[in-house]
This record gives C-alpha cells, structure tokens and sequence, in this order.
C-alpha cells in the first residue's frame, strides 16, 4: 500500500551562507535570463540542489511563445531522455529490494526477447541494457519511435540488427533498446512502469506534479508546450 499524500507545501529555496555560492548563482541566474532574451529558448524552470538544500528555483520566460503564460516552478515539462535516469534510479530500487541483481540475463524477465545471435541474447543482463552497452548500432530504430511505431514491434525487430560489439564491450547510444528496462521491470514487479514509477519515486519524493503518460501531462494546466525554432523564431508543435 501507498501512504497517502501529505499536505502540499510550496518549494522555496535556502539562501546559501557561503557568499562564493551566492555569487555563482547571481551568475548563473544572469546567463539563464540573457539566454532566454536571446531567444536560445522560450522559457525554463531552473532549480540547483546543493547537498540536500534546494539553492535555487526560479521560472524564466513563457511557456508558450507569443504569450504572456509564464514558467513558474511547477510547470510541468517533457523530460525526454533524462527519464533514463529516472529509469536507472528506478531500477536500482528494485535491486536494493532484491526483486533484480543488475547481472540478471534480460531474457529472465522477457524471454521473448532476441538479439540476432543466440549467445548474444543469452549474454545480455540487465547492466548493458542501462549503460548503453547492448551492442546495437548507434541510436537503432530512434527515427521510428517519432513517428509513433509501437515499442512492441522495434524491440522485435532489434533481432534483425547486426551488433558493433559485443553485449558489455562497446558504447552505443539507445532509444529503442533502452526501452527494455520498461518490460524487465513489468515483469520483476507484475505492475506497469509507470505505476513502479510513481509508487517508487514519484510519490516518496512529493513529485506531485511528474508523470509518465500521456494522460498524466495534458491532464496538468501548467504544461510549457513543445516548440520548435524557425527563422522567425519559437514556435509551438
């Protein structure tokens, strides 16, 4: 069971005593400011933790272009490819509560899963698959997790890739592969990622306003939109 959530509170930052550090965030917040007039990008939501110290926590320019909607604190953005960390973390949970070992083979847990050659599947654990050491070629099917193919069918199709090397010898950035983490952990807890995620991470940690869905994200009011840059500037997709 989840203890239920206690009160909300707002996030503020402590002033630092060491004048070196408060100088060197007066700095920083100067060049996020001067990087968002410049245009480099629409707005951001900046926080610098210092040992256990929240530091710093500031919203800076718009959630959408054209508007006057300001990035505040909680808004809520896309995360992208720093959830593999929250993936990796995640993943460390399950092997502190001995539910994983970080040497478990993949096919433990997904033994539907293929590689091209045999030994190669069956020499696949669970720390190559986080530390980009599958084998796979360089970003392999990224292109088609874009354009909306489910994750189901590139994983199947990943037996029809040559490796570069060797599962654990070679770094070799991964979407796709990656991904399986999602399925290891499927099968390790018997619920869905999203729900480890959020009873794991999300709710020990107060991060009422994170999700890992669709729903989750456009269910939020305070959302900083997609945008992509033109020559006439940001624009929202």
């Amino acid at each position: 069971q989840v203890a239920p959530l206690v009160e909300e509170k707002p996030l503020t930052a402590q002033v630092d005593p060491n004048p070196f550090v408060q100088q060197l965030l007066n700095d920083y917040e100067q060049y996020i400011s001067k990087a968002i007039r410049k245009g480099q990008a629409p707005g951001a939501a900046v926080v610098i933790v210092r040992d256990s110290s929240i530091v710093f926590l500031k919203g800076f320019g718009l959630k959408q272009s054209g508007t006057t909607d300001s990035v505040d604190v909680n808004s809520v953005f896309r995360l992208g490819s720093v959830s593999k960390c929250f993936a990796a973390v995640l993943t460390g949970t399950l092997v502190r509560d001995q539910q994983m070992s970080w040497d478990d083979k993949v096919t433990r847990f997904v033994p539907e899963f293929q590689l091209k050659e045999r030994e190669n599947t069956d020499s696949l654990r669970i720390r190559h698959v986080l530390s980009h050491t599958i084998g796979l070629p360089y970003h392999a099917y990224t292109s088609m997790v874009e354009d909306g193919v489910p994750l189901d069918t590139l994983l199947i199709h990943l037996k029809d890739l040559d490796l570069i090397g060797l599962p654990g010898n070679v770094y070799s950035y991964q979407n796709v592969g990656y991904s399986l983490i999602e399925k290891v952990i499927q099968s390790a807890t018997g619920k869905s990622y999203e729900e480890s995620l959020t009873e794991k991470l999300f709710q020990p940690l107060h991060m009422r306003h994170a999700s890992a869905s669709y729903t989750g994200i456009m269910g939020n009011a305070n959302v900083a939109q997609p945008h992509f840059h033109t020559r006439r500037g940001w624009r929202t997709t």
